[in-house]
């Protein structure tokens, strides 16, 4: 089954971020604990925490299994 789910920035205009926690709402509506990913990035299936005390691990992963390692500050 295939659905669009739109997606806007938040006020910060972060909208890879919001891509990320909304993905975090969708994992919830099937896992409230512990679910296995598929991760491709590191070629493995890992386990990772859905419980919303673990919401700042879990978007951070998700951030860099999506769209890589954050860039470092640019230096002056």
């Amino acid at each position: 089954r295939r659905e669009i789910i739109e997606v806007r920035a938040d006020t910060d205009g972060d909208i890879e971020r919001a891509v990320i926690r909304r993905m975090i709402q969708l994992i919830r509506q099937y896992h409230q604990e512990d679910f296995n990913w598929e991760s491709h990035r590191l070629n493995r299936v890992i386990v990772l925490s859905a419980r919303p005390g673990d919401q700042e691990g879990l978007e951070n992963f998700l951030m860099r299994e999506f769209f890589g390692e954050p860039l470092p500050p640019s230096r002056r």
